[in-house]
């Protein structure tokens, strides 16, 4: 095992592991069975991070970066990732959480940087640069609470089947589509929100979606759209 994943063996659950940004990037892909909090050792400067600064944890190529066991939350707090290879998602979890706040997260190939199948994702103060044939954000059966994001370079920004529950929330979040393709597969979608046996509500406000060809689709669920902005697509908002 690399440094990284002995570091995490020591840890107790819910103990908390240090990555200190002046160390160079740590190399691995961490399989957690218990919870943790992962902190960075400096405050995550989006600036910085657009300038193409190395990351933090950089998973091996077609490999995760993090894989969460069914039930285990993590929280992560001013960490950076990169996972341009491709192979896998850079973050996967499994009816448990996970908690970001102010973190980077670089992704490429035809995986989501973020998938979730069933628990919560809480995402705040974070910038996604996904490279993705796909949506960079995927949740199936899962619940979301996004504030102060940008999802940028992806095919598609958020795919989500609601969990049935509380209401998702999508707020003062950021949106940017990237390259278009020339036609082939899944058509590009901002926000797209599926029905889990008719249940299921997202609500959108104060957030920007833009340069999809459809900036909102809402399929056999609810969706509210307040005080948004839905620009340079061919539909704003499709309703099925």
């Amino acid at each position: 095992p690399d440094a990284l994943e002995r570091a995490v063996w020591r840890l107790r659950p819910g103990g908390t592991l240090l990555i200190r940004a002046r160390g160079g990037t740590c190399t691995g892909s961490l399989n957690l069975d218990k919870p943790i909090v992962i902190i960075g050792d400096g405050a995550f400067d989006p600036r910085a991070w657009a300038e193409r600064r190395a990351p933090m944890i950089q998973a091996p190529a077609g490999q995760p970066c993090i894989v969460a066991a069914p039930g285990v939350d993590v929280e992560i707090r001013d960490v950076t990732f990169g996972s341009e290879n491709g192979g896998a998602p850079c973050l996967v979890g499994y009816s448990g959480g996970f908690r970001l706040e102010r973190v980077g997260l670089r992704h490429g190939g035809q995986d989501p940087a973020i998938y979730m199948e069933g628990g919560r994702l809480d995402i705040a103060s974070t910038l996604i640069d996904a490279r993705t044939t796909t949506a960079a954000v995927i949740l199936d059966r899962a619940a979301l609470e996004m504030r102060e994001t940008v999802i940028e370079g992806a095919r598609s920004g958020v795919e989500i089947t609601p969990d049935g529950a509380a209401p998702s929330r999508i707020t003062t979040s950021t949106f940017i589509g990237g390259p278009q393709g020339e036609g082939y597969g899944p058509r590009p979608i901002g926000v797209s929100v599926a029905s889990n046996g008719g249940f299921g509500r997202v609500d959108i406000s104060q957030s920007v979606i833009c340069g999809f060809v459809e900036a909102v689709v809402i399929e056999g669920a609810t969706g509210v759209i307040n005080d948004s902005r839905l620009c340079m697509a061919d539909k704003g908002v499709v309703l099925y």
